[in-house]
């Protein structure tokens, strides 16, 4: 994915009203689902994910395949 792609994309899943949990799936078929946007920070190409609950992710624009929505069947139960 190229950067201004990356960057749009993300910009419009983050702020979205209201939120809908989406996956980053990178090159690597590693899938990083983002389901709590005030634990998500992109800036300059690159992301990072920490949730409260869960392990560190960082990646950048060059390594994602894909953004997509996370389906409702796959959103963990909190």
């Amino acid at each position: 994915m190229n950067r201004p792609d990356f960057e749009s994309v993300i910009k419009q899943k983050i702020s979205a009203q209201p939120f809908v949990p989406f996956v980053v799936e990178l090159l690597t078929g590693e899938r990083v689902s983002i389901e709590d946007p005030k634990a998500f920070r992109c800036q300059g190409g690159a992301a990072a994910y920490a949730p409260i609950d869960g392990q560190l992710d960082i990646f950048d624009y060059r390594s994602v395949r894909a953004v997509e929505v996370l389906a409702p069947a796959s959103i963990r139960s909190k």
